[in-house]
């Protein structure tokens, strides 16, 4: 008789074993799972950050774009104005040569001996 209940006794010492091990592995199976989703959303956490980051990047390119060409714009500009002023310094001087080309013959042209009139004989000369 002592044979018949060691069978199910040693059964039921397996079975409790089994039990303990499917439960703590549905433990670890749970906690992996836990993880699992902690881990997702941490990435898609990540994956938003990025394409915000790409999106700021983007903005910032066209940003730059845009102040490349206006620098461009502001370059030419400013050898546009360079090569206005240089004309005008050009000019400048060609007014002062003339004008000193005048200054010289209008010296030239003037006689050196001219009497001097008075006012008295102006009116006189007038009235006559």
């Amino acid at each position: 008789m002592k044979k018949n209940y060691f069978f199910p006794f040693f059964f039921l010492s397996v079975f409790i074993q089994s039990t303990g091990c499917v439960c703590m592995t549905h433990k670890e199976f749970c906690a992996r799972n836990e993880e699992i989703t902690t881990i997702k959303l941490d990435l898609q956490l990540k994956e938003k950050t990025i394409t915000e980051l790409l999106d700021r990047l983007s903005q910032k390119d066209q940003e730059i774009g845009k102040l490349t060409d206006e620098l461009r714009f502001a370059q030419i500009t400013i050898e546009d104005l360079k090569n206005d002023i240089e004309k005008l310094r050009e000019v400048d001087v060609q007014v002062e040569e003339k004008k000193e080309e005048v200054s010289n013959s209008i010296e030239e042209t003037i006689p050196a001996n001219i009497p001097e009139v008075t006012l008295g004989t102006e009116s006189v000369t007038l009235e006559k």
